[in-house]
């Protein structure tokens, strides 16, 4: 009896056309069958890996620059408040002139 937690329709279906599968092949055949879905397992785990370790890599580089980005977005910022308190003394003192 196989019990089934948290497993999505289509696999289930899935799973049970695999067993159907290898009953109806001759017991001769279930080793080669069952290597080949081995090997197709394997290659599709391989593919996940790969795509996981590229997915990985893309969120170090992207948190890198936001690091980056936060770092300067702090730097303008200050930049910005610097500029309107001096802007702000300069409005309130008089021209030389008077």
């Amino acid at each position: 009896m196989i019990i089934w937690l948290n497993v999505p329709k289509t696999c289930k279906l899935r799973a049970k056309m695999m067993v159907s599968e290898f009953m109806t092949i001759s017991n001769s055949d279930n080793f080669t069958y069952l290597q080949e879905q081995v090997d197709e397992l394997q290659s599709r785990q391989a593919y996940q890996e790969d795509t996981i370790q590229a997915l990985n890599n893309v969120i170090v580089l992207q948190d890198a620059k936001l690091v980056e980005l936060q770092q300067q977005l702090q730097y303008f910022q200050t930049r910005l408040k610097d500029f309107i308190h001096t802007k702000d003394n300069d409005i309130c003192q008089k021209p030389p002139h008077y």
